[in-house]
């Protein structure tokens, strides 16, 4: 059934998000929770979490609060989480989390977060800001995805470039006249 939001459900799922004795499973699945609830109480509390030692917990709490529209506090503590937790796990839910609601920051962070120096396109972080790239870039950003269709670049980031790619391609009025993309797309498929 659907969990109603009463000031105890949100006080129940609360403790269980903040209780370090808990399994962090329980723990995430009650941020979850407090995530489709989106009151105010529970959106304070996924935001106390925000700042846990524990990743996982961090990491839930915004995905958590993702899940609804969120106010100017919630936009900044995932604009910041994104930009500055020490855990790529974090950074890429705070991230997905931020697109939902705030699309075109969400842009303006993967653009920003692909053009640091100190990134290297290894893993899940970098995909999701491809992904964001791909949702709700525009004609200027082929060129910065299409520099991720490299081979020397890892296999899963290859990939989530194409589809970022074709993606955004796709949403454009119109195609480009000279698509940046095209000759690594056709080095990738031979």
């Amino acid at each position: 059934g659907k969990l109603k939001a009463t000031d105890a459900s949100v006080e129940a799922l609360g403790q269980t998000l903040l209780d370090g004795e808990l399994h962090a499973t329980f723990r995430a699945f009650a941020a979850e929770a407090l995530g489709e609830l989106a009151t105010s109480r529970a959106t304070e509390l996924l935001l106390e979490a925000l700042t846990n030692k524990n990743e996982f917990i961090r990491e839930a709490s915004a995905r958590g609060l993702g899940d609804g529209l969120g106010p100017r506090d919630v936009t900044n503590a995932l604009s910041r989480t994104a930009t500055q937790d020490s855990s790529p796990w974090v950074r890429n839910a705070a991230l997905a989390a931020f697109t939902e609601f705030q699309p075109e920051a969400a842009g303006r962070l993967a653009r920003a977060g692909l053009k640091r120096s100190d990134s290297t396109p290894t893993g899940q972080l970098h995909q999701e800001m491809l992904r964001v790239l791909g949702e709700v870039g525009t004609e200027s950003d082929l060129s910065r995805i299409a520099s991720f269709l490299s081979p020397s670049m890892p296999k899963q980031v290859r990939s989530t470039a194409a589809n970022a790619t074709g993606k955004l391609t796709k949403s454009l009025d119109e195609p480009p006249k000279k698509h940046p993309g095209e000759k690594p797309l056709i080095a990738m498929l031979n």
